[in-house]
């Protein structure tokens, strides 16, 4: 009954926050044309405290997107760890998008 059917899918949802805010951050920072190593407030939890969040908001509404990410991909886990990867990725790039505008409606009043 605790058998995984997209063991890669599950294990990639436990790290995806990290993974892909990682990941995007190195991407923008050479599409800039900047060393990806190069110190900037893009990464999610700059956004949050941005956006208004006190450091411990940010990190338990963090927790939280985590949380949900993973038992999605638990739930959901008949769907193959193909089609899986791509939701859990779909997801993270809209949590990160909601962010994103969060912190661009809090700088703008």
């Amino acid at each position: 009954p605790f058998a995984f059917q997209a063991v890669p899918a599950v294990a990639v949802s436990i790290l995806i926050l990290p993974l892909f805010d990682t990941l995007r951050v190195f991407a923008m920072r050479i599409l800039k044309g900047k060393s990806p190593f190069y110190p900037d407030r893009t990464h999610i939890h700059h956004l949050l405290i941005d956006a208004g969040f006190s450091h411990m908001q940010g990190t338990a509404t963090l927790i939280a997107v985590n949380i949900t990410l993973i038992t999605v991909a638990i739930m959901l886990q008949n769907l193959g760890s193909l089609n899986l990867l791509a939701l859990i990725l779909l997801l993270a790039s809209l949590v990160t998008a909601l962010f994103f505008q969060m912190a661009n409606r809090k700088q703008l009043t």
